[in-house]
Protein backbone atom coordinates (compact mmCIF):
# COMPACT_ATOMS: atom_id res chain seq x y z
CA UNK A 1 0.00 0.00 0.00
CA UNK A 2 2.59 2.27 1.23
CA UNK A 3 4.91 1.44 -2.19
CA UNK A 4 1.98 1.98 -4.35
CA UNK A 5 1.41 5.65 -2.91
CA UNK A 6 4.80 6.59 -3.68
CA UNK A 7 4.71 5.42 -7.08
CA UNK A 8 1.56 7.28 -7.88
CA UNK A 9 3.35 10.13 -6.15
CA UNK A 10 6.23 9.85 -7.86
CA UNK A 11 4.55 9.24 -11.31
CA UNK A 12 2.29 12.56 -10.46
CA UNK A 13 5.22 14.54 -9.92
CA UNK A 14 6.49 13.33 -13.21
CA UNK A 15 3.65 13.99 -14.93
CA UNK A 16 3.19 17.72 -13.91
CA UNK A 17 6.76 18.51 -14.54
CA UNK A 18 6.97 16.80 -17.77
CA UNK A 19 3.52 19.41 -18.50
CA UNK A 20 5.26 22.30 -16.84
CA UNK A 21 8.79 21.71 -18.93
CA UNK A 22 6.82 21.33 -22.18
CA UNK A 23 4.24 24.50 -21.58
CA UNK A 24 7.19 26.96 -20.86
CA UNK A 25 9.25 25.92 -24.13
CA UNK A 26 6.39 26.32 -26.45
CA UNK A 27 7.41 29.48 -28.37
CA UNK A 28 5.50 30.51 -31.45
CA UNK A 29 8.04 30.75 -33.78
CA UNK A 30 7.60 33.79 -36.36
CA UNK A 31 8.75 33.36 -39.87
CA UNK A 32 8.07 29.31 -40.43
CA UNK A 33 6.68 29.28 -43.45
CA UNK A 34 9.22 31.45 -45.16
CA UNK A 35 10.97 29.57 -47.65
CA UNK A 36 14.76 29.96 -47.40
CA UNK A 37 16.73 32.02 -50.46
CA UNK A 38 19.32 30.08 -52.72
CA UNK A 39 22.00 32.37 -50.91
CA UNK A 40 21.62 30.85 -47.43
CA UNK A 41 20.65 27.33 -47.97
CA UNK A 42 24.50 26.25 -48.65
CA UNK A 43 25.22 28.17 -45.00
CA UNK A 44 22.04 26.60 -43.56
CA UNK A 45 23.22 23.18 -44.86
CA UNK A 46 26.50 23.47 -42.58
CA UNK A 47 24.55 22.66 -39.60
CA UNK A 48 23.39 19.20 -41.22
CA UNK A 49 26.98 18.06 -40.65
CA UNK A 50 27.50 15.65 -38.00
CA UNK A 51 30.74 17.13 -36.91
CA UNK A 52 31.07 18.88 -33.93
CA UNK A 53 31.04 23.09 -34.13
CA UNK A 54 32.63 25.54 -32.26
CA UNK A 55 30.86 28.44 -30.83
CA UNK A 56 33.29 30.68 -33.19
CA UNK A 57 32.36 28.42 -36.10
CA UNK A 58 28.27 29.06 -35.44
CA UNK A 59 29.08 32.94 -34.98
CA UNK A 60 30.90 32.61 -38.80
CA UNK A 61 27.58 30.71 -39.69
CA UNK A 62 25.41 33.45 -38.37
CA UNK A 63 27.56 36.86 -39.74
CA UNK A 64 27.17 35.10 -43.33
CA UNK A 65 23.42 34.61 -43.42
CA UNK A 66 22.58 37.21 -45.41
CA UNK A 67 18.75 37.52 -45.28
CA UNK A 68 17.66 38.10 -42.08
CA UNK A 69 14.41 35.51 -41.86
CA UNK A 70 17.03 32.74 -42.10
CA UNK A 71 18.20 33.60 -38.97
CA UNK A 72 14.84 31.96 -37.33
CA UNK A 73 15.28 29.24 -39.45
CA UNK A 74 18.82 28.64 -37.88
CA UNK A 75 18.12 29.04 -34.49
CA UNK A 76 15.59 26.70 -34.94
CA UNK A 77 18.24 24.19 -36.84
CA UNK A 78 21.10 24.70 -34.27
CA UNK A 79 18.61 24.28 -31.02
CA UNK A 80 18.16 19.80 -32.70
CA UNK A 81 21.92 19.47 -32.90
CA UNK A 82 23.67 17.84 -29.58
CA UNK A 83 26.63 20.56 -29.50
CA UNK A 84 23.69 23.44 -29.02
CA UNK A 85 25.30 25.44 -26.98
CA UNK A 86 23.86 29.23 -26.88
CA UNK A 87 25.81 32.25 -26.02
CA UNK A 88 25.30 35.72 -25.29
CA UNK A 89 27.96 36.66 -28.59
CA UNK A 90 25.67 34.77 -30.95
CA UNK A 91 22.20 36.30 -29.26
CA UNK A 92 24.06 39.50 -29.54
CA UNK A 93 24.71 39.12 -33.13
CA UNK A 94 21.38 37.42 -34.10
CA UNK A 95 19.07 40.15 -32.49
CA UNK A 96 21.45 43.05 -34.21
CA UNK A 97 20.63 41.46 -37.49
CA UNK A 98 17.29 41.45 -36.94
CA UNK A 99 17.27 44.78 -35.55
CA UNK A 100 18.57 46.27 -38.98
CA UNK A 101 16.16 44.52 -40.79
CA UNK A 102 13.33 45.95 -38.43
CA UNK A 103 12.01 42.63 -37.43
CA UNK A 104 10.90 43.31 -34.16
CA UNK A 105 8.41 40.49 -33.98
CA UNK A 106 11.37 38.00 -34.31
CA UNK A 107 13.58 40.09 -31.73
CA UNK A 108 10.57 39.10 -29.36
CA UNK A 109 10.94 35.21 -30.08
CA UNK A 110 14.50 35.41 -29.80
CA UNK A 111 14.11 37.13 -26.35
CA UNK A 112 10.90 34.80 -25.75
CA UNK A 113 13.94 31.95 -26.47
CA UNK A 114 16.08 33.11 -24.39
CA UNK A 115 14.43 33.54 -21.43
CA UNK A 116 12.77 29.30 -22.12
CA UNK A 117 16.74 28.73 -22.23
CA UNK A 118 18.18 30.67 -19.32
CA UNK A 119 19.64 27.84 -17.91
CA UNK A 120 22.14 27.03 -20.96
CA UNK A 121 23.77 29.97 -20.86
CA UNK A 122 25.28 32.62 -19.23
CA UNK A 123 24.44 36.48 -20.26
CA UNK A 124 25.58 39.49 -18.74
CA UNK A 125 23.66 41.96 -16.80
CA UNK A 126 22.79 44.29 -19.78
CA UNK A 127 21.46 41.39 -22.28
CA UNK A 128 19.01 40.01 -18.83
CA UNK A 129 17.74 43.60 -18.29
CA UNK A 130 16.47 43.72 -22.29
CA UNK A 131 14.46 40.45 -21.14
CA UNK A 132 12.24 42.90 -18.87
Amino acid sequence: MILRRRTLLAYNKNAIFHSLSTQSTTIQTPYRKTPIPPQDSDTLNKLDHKDWLAPCEVLKITSAIKNPTSLITFLDQYSKRKDYKPNEALYTLVINKLAQANMFDAIDYVMQRINAERHCCRLSDELKSLED
